[in-house]
């Protein structure tokens, strides 16, 4: 039984929370580890050893990185944009990776040369050859270990360029595609690959890779602001895009039929900064993001490739709800995050998706939409189809506290935040890195890092910094 200090303890724990493997959100309490980065605002960052994880490289402040996990557990990030004090935002041409193993960065490429792209060798390694800085990249690693990079987006302009990585040689080949936006993508037939078919530019789709190295592709935003929610399908083997689903228009809106049920008439409309993943199976996932009409939604989709059909499966019609907390820690089928975009997310082992932060919207007496930043942590159980709060706040737009390095306590928290980088490691173990939001006492672009790890629920817990 739980002393007074614990009861007491337990009823202020206000925090992250993730479920390793086996261990459900109702049997856990949760531990938060404050890893590294600064506690201040536009940070600059420390480039030390290249090609190297190392506790003395950091990326600098960023946020709307490209974010690809590989198959051995690293995670790669492309890009961003941020801050250093005193400097306008401006995008960023960095490329890093980091070992969940360690908790430690390696500064593979970029920073020192131009922030613009240079289109120097078509379909060949060339020193010269850079995809320069931009935002919200698709990335895939494939089976060979090669790093795949498409579009993005830097200032107004959304790229349709195709790169991939040679770490090896530490040069990109620049293999389609350039950065003029208003150039269309050509779709072809529906569902056969050919040479000449290629994507629209965009920033913030959703991406995945099959059991067969295929690197997938969903919805994004386009040229001119457009929402896409188009599906594309690339093989690595070949070199040929396949239109695969959706439409080869943009801006549609979401068509829901019986929910649950996989059907060719539902559809999740055009959307950006929307959450995706994958299940055990290969099955996309999203959740939530901005519709056509600048709102945001509250929506679960489930994509079936083998049927090649979406299904509406959780969430209301209507967009701009709030959220519905219920008892931490406790599953109800009334909990929902509420409609938000540019949250941040992962899937566990399990397929269920940890869900960080995020823009939660309001209309502004002016009748335009704002948006408050928030904390909260929440996990979507895809079998169980069903919210549970796990952590964090209920408040908005909070500063971080983040206690003393190497000591945990219950009382630390990220402050609320946009457009960071989550992804989880072997354990199932959550990071979040970054964002725009709030630091210890001021509010902007972010690097720190943050680690988040399930307890048995007898368990004093509380955040951690090292």
């Amino acid at each position: 039984m739980l002393n007074s200090f614990c009861r007491n303890f337990t009823a202020i724990l206000s925090a992250f929370a993730i479920t390793l493997t086996g261990i459900n959100a109702s049997a856990a309490n949760y531990q938060f580890t404050w890893m590294r980065g600064s506690k201040a605002i536009n940070a600059p960052g420390s480039r030390i050893m290249q090609n190297e994880a190392s506790p003395e490289n950091s990326p600098q402040a960023l946020s709307r990185c490209g974010l690809w996990k590989d198959e051995a557990g690293h995670v790669w990030l492309y890009g961003g944009i941020g801050q250093i004090t005193g400097a306008p935002p401006i995008e960023n041409n960095e490329l890093w990776k980091f070992d969940t193993a360690s908790g430690n960065w390696a500064w593979i490429w970029g920073h020192d040369e131009s922030h613009t792209s240079n289109y120097d060798l078509l379909g060949g390694e060339s020193e010269f050859n850079r995809p320069g800085a931009r935002v919200h990249s698709q990335m895939w690693t494939d089976t060979s270990g090669t790093l795949w990079l498409f579009g993005g987006r830097y200032g107004t302009i959304s790229h349709r360029d195709f790169w991939k990585f040679n770490f090896a040689s530490g040069r990109w080949t620049w293999v389609a595609g350039d950065g003029r936006s208003a150039i269309p993508g050509y779709y072809g037939t529906k569902g056969v690959p050919a040479a000449e078919n290629y994507p629209n530019g965009r920033d913030g789709a959703a991406t995945w890779k099959d059991s067969e190295n295929q690197l997938w592709m969903f919805g994004g935003l386009g040229p001119i602001g457009h929402r896409l929610n188009d599906i594309w399908k690339f093989d690595p083997r070949t070199g040929y895009w396949t239109w695969i689903g959706g439409g080869n228009t943009s801006n549609t809106t979401s068509t829901y039929v019986e929910k649950g049920v996989a059907a060719p008439e539902n559809d999740p409309g055009g959307r950006t900064g929307s959450i995706g993943w994958t299940d055990p199976v290969g099955n996309l996932w999203i959740y939530g993001g901005q519709l056509l009409n600048g709102e945001y939604s509250d929506d679960v989709w489930k994509y079936d490739v083998s049927l090649r059909q979406w299904a509406f499966m959780d969430g209301t019609t209507t967009a701009s709800t709030q959220p519905i907390y219920g008892t931490l820690q406790i599953p109800h089928e009334d909990n929902t995050p509420g409609s938000r975009a540019f949250a941040s997310g992962a899937s566990d082992s399990s397929g269920n998706l940890l869900l960080f932060g995020g823009g939660i919207q309001y209309r502004q007496p002016s009748g335009s939409f704002g948006y408050n930043r928030k904390n909260d942590l929440w996990k979507y159980d895809i079998a169980a189809g069903n919210w549970t709060w796990i952590g964090g706040s209920q408040g908005i737009n909070e500063f971080g506290v983040y206690g003393t390095a190497g000591i945990s306590d219950a009382s630390n928290r990220p402050g609320g935040r946009v457009s960071s980088t989550v992804f989880t490691d072997q354990d199932d173990n959550l990071w979040i890195f970054g964002g725009l939001g709030g630091a210890e006492s001021t509010v902007g672009y972010l690097n720190d890092l943050w680690k988040v790890t399930a307890v048995p629920e007898a368990s004093i817990v509380g955040w951690e910094m090292y």
